[in-house]
């Protein structure tokens, strides 16, 4: 993201990037934390249906420590960024041990349900999901909210939430907003079908999250 990429190219010797996008391939070079050293260049062009981001970049050791890249995290970050944005297919390359591992997952947040389910005893086969586009109160713009949830035989509930891409360790507003209209749904569901009785029957996000 933009903030991550700044963070980064301040901290490197040499950054390059290449992206590909409404039927051109633009490049940019960047040098020493930042400094312009080719501007934003279209460099050649390609099919319209063609997307895609490189980015090449060498850390700036004046500033940083010398220490090997975890090939393991970053295998880990990218799969995860797969399961979040399905569809994107992202290839992560091990040039000191040759080797290389791709991630695409057409299901998204299903699949990663999928796999942090398996080998847990089930409530339910499938996985609750849904999307959707929703207007932004402060700013305007547009927000995509995705859910997939799916309840296992456990009380202790596995919940991870993101933002942008980013795992909200701590929750949020948008994850107890979640369980605040998931527990309204179940609890209108319930009165109306008189499985609870009254209001001091009422479940919480304790009750609905487990």
């Amino acid at each position: 993201h933009g903030v991550g990429a700044s963070v980064v190219n301040a901290l490197s010797s040499d950054l390059h990037v290449w992206v590909k996008r409404e039927g051109h391939t633009y490049y940019a070079h960047f040098k020493n934390g930042g400094q312009t050293a080719q501007p934003l260049t279209i460099i050649n062009d390609i099919d319209p249906n063609e997307t895609g981001t490189k980015i090449k970049f060498y850390p700036d050791f004046s500033i940083l420590e010398k220490h090997p890249f975890s090939v393991e995290a970053i295998t880990d970050h990218a799969k995860r960024i797969a399961y979040l944005t399905k569809g994107t297919r992202l290839v992560v390359v091990d040039e000191f041990n040759n080797t290389s591992e791709e991630f695409y997952y057409e299901g998204g947040l299903i699949d990663y349900v999928n796999e942090l389910n398996e080998g847990q005893k089930l409530v339910h086969d499938s996985i609750i999901y849904a999307e959707g586009l929703y207007d932004s109160d402060k700013s305007g713009s547009k927000i995509t909210v995705e859910v997939a949830m799916q309840y296992i035989s456990t009380f202790q509930p596995r919940i991870t939430t993101y933002t942008n891409n980013i795992v909200t360790i701590e929750g949020g507003t948008h994850e107890q907003g979640f369980f605040d209209a998931l527990s309204r749904l179940i609890n209108s569901y319930a009165l109306k079908n008189n499985l609870i009785k009254n209001d001091s029957e009422r479940l919480n996000k304790e009750d609905t999250s487990k």
